[in-house]
């Protein structure tokens, strides 16, 4: 299964660099909260987010909450991919001051030119109305990063471990504390102050990182 994730210039370039070989991303819908079950909740060592082994390494996963009075709360919910999935990066892209640049076209993240060489790419460019592209109107020709998922975990955002932060490309610093905080401090960044403290569940994807067009060729061999 092949589907688009939007990334934000700063992580375009962590991807680029090699920095980046996971993302995390919320859970839509979120799974109940415990106190949605009230005071019967039995045991939530015996309920959880897994997979079966008939869905495993799909984007099937499932929902149990053992309670007193209901022990069948079984609900299957999806993540955005598998493991064996491909993503393709949506990024911002820059199209330049239209009165002097027709069909031009940039990513944003690096200034590097857009191959306008697939049909219909140069049209697309001189017809556009504003000079810059967010991610979401990206197309998929223009894509020039295709992402692997090889793991999935579902989990709460702040059970991430240094490693994982490492490998979700935060520059150390960035948030001027060890690693896992400056994660946090990135989060809040993109979805708002505090937004860590709702510690959301979150799908942990990750990767590996092909620079080239999912359409394009692949120069592995088998």
């Amino acid at each position: 299964m092949d589907r688009p994730i939007l990334f934000s210039a700063p992580m375009v370039r962590a991807l680029l660099e090699g920095r980046k070989t996971q993302t995390r991303r919320i859970l839509k819908p979120q799974p109940p909260r415990f106190d949605h079950y009230g005071r019967d909740i039995m045991d939530w060592g015996l309920s959880g987010i897994y997979q079966d082994d008939e869905n495993e390494g799909t984007n099937r996963w499932w929902l149990d909450v053992q309670t007193d009075v209901d022990d069948n709360s079984h609900r299957e919910f999806k993540v955005l991919a598998g493991v064996g999935d491909r993503l393709w990066v949506r990024e911002a892209l820059d199209l330049g001051e239209p009165q002097y640049i027709i069909g031009h076209c940039t990513y944003a993240a690096d200034e590097v030119d857009v191959d306008l060489s697939p049909a219909g790419a140069a049209a697309w460019a001189g017809a556009y109305k504003r000079r810059h592209v967010p991610p979401i109107h990206m197309p998929r020709w223009a894509s020039r990063l295709t992402l692997a998922v090889t793991d999935v975990r579902v989990q709460r955002l702040t059970e991430i471990s240094d490693e994982d932060a490492a490998a979700e490309g935060v520059m150390p610093g960035f948030g001027g504390g060890p690693i896992i905080e400056d994660f946090l401090c990135l989060w809040n960044s993109i979805h708002g102050p505090f937004a860590c403290d709702a510690n959301p569940w979150v799908a942990a994807y990750t990767f590996t990182v092909e620079r080239r067009n999912i359409d394009a060729p692949s120069d592995r061999r088998e």
